[in-house]
């Protein structure tokens, strides 16, 4: 007569215990750490290197009296300072593309590595109920990709102000909040897109590889159409996510012409996020590791 044994299975099984549980190995993970080092310095770093080239260029305008020449138009001293100041809002998202790759490739590496040790089917047998582990580590690595965007974004905006030079120094107000909001949200639809491909594909290379082509290579690809003078290129450009990033991180939302309008846009942008996330919970859901 012989006896079977059976997987152990977790009783009580909490959101909060299984969320705990996954931010602790978030947290051991080195791989996670250095990404998380690497976002701020970029975040801060890219804002103190545009920090002195607007410096640089109001004195270069500044030495020329008179009307200047900017993106071929006319325009008056004043306005050439006005639009400079311009980027005094949003100067604290300047390294949202690259914050964005960093913190996709976090969320990747999150859902992949376990795969790749293994340790996805030890985690599965802890926690059976696969859809609240799948999403439970989805919202850990998106309220850090959230926190990293919007606190980032808030300190690199104070650190370029102090920066700039006075006729360029913004004060702190709802839209500059706005944008550093929607920086963390553009970050969460990238960690969204990140860990969905990376529960996909279970291999972090390729997941990784992937959301590099959908953010740089299909803007690149689809520049190359706009050469040859196709019409629909400009329609399809502006509903990438590299697109989509700068019209949601704007300071004056009016400046956004034609359809679709801001909130249609940021819809869309997070749909760049859902839709792999949930591509991805589809096949954690019905296959093993």
């Amino acid at each position: 007569m012989s006896t079977a044994k059976t997987a152990p299975v977790a009783k009580n099984l909490s959101p909060i215990g299984v969320a705990r549980s996954e931010w602790l190995k978030m947290r051991s993970l080195r791989s996670q750490q250095i990404l998380f080092v690497v976002t701020i310095v970029v975040l801060l770093g890219l804002t103190m290197l545009l920090a002195p080239m607007l410096n640089l260029q109001l004195a270069d305008y500044e030495e020329h009296a008179g009307r200047q020449i900017v993106n071929g138009e006319v325009v008056s001293g004043s306005e050439v300072v006005n639009q400079i100041k311009e980027s005094s809002y949003s100067i604290g998202v300047v390294g949202a593309s690259l914050a964005g790759i960093i913190l996709s490739s976090m969320a990747t590496v999150f859902i992949a590595t376990e795969y790749a040790t293994g340790s996805i089917q030890i985690t599965q047998l802890t926690v059976p109920r696969r859809s609240l582990l799948y999403f439970t580590k989805a919202l850990v690595a998106s309220v850090v990709a959230f926190l990293v965007g919007t606190l980032g974004g808030i300190v690199a905006f104070f650190l370029g102000q102090v920066m700039l030079t006075e006729k360029l120094r913004v004060s702190m107000d709802t839209g500059v909040l706005r944008i550093s909001l929607m920086l963390g949200f553009y970050l969460v639809v990238l960690a969204w897109m990140g860990f969905g491909f990376g529960a996909l594909l279970r291999n972090s290379a390729g997941a990784i590889v992937l959301v590099a082509a959908i953010l740089f290579v299909a803007s690149i690809v689809l520049g190359i159409f706009k050469v040859t003078g196709q019409d629909w290129v400009d329609d399809a450009m502006k509903y990438l996510p590299s697109s989509l990033s700068n019209d949601v991180m704007i300071y004056h939302k009016d400046k956004i012409k034609g359809d679709p309008s801001y909130e249609v846009r940021c819809l869309i942008l997070s749909l760049w996020g859902i839709v792999p996330l949930l591509a991805g919970w589809i096949r954690f859901k019905l296959s093993d590791g």
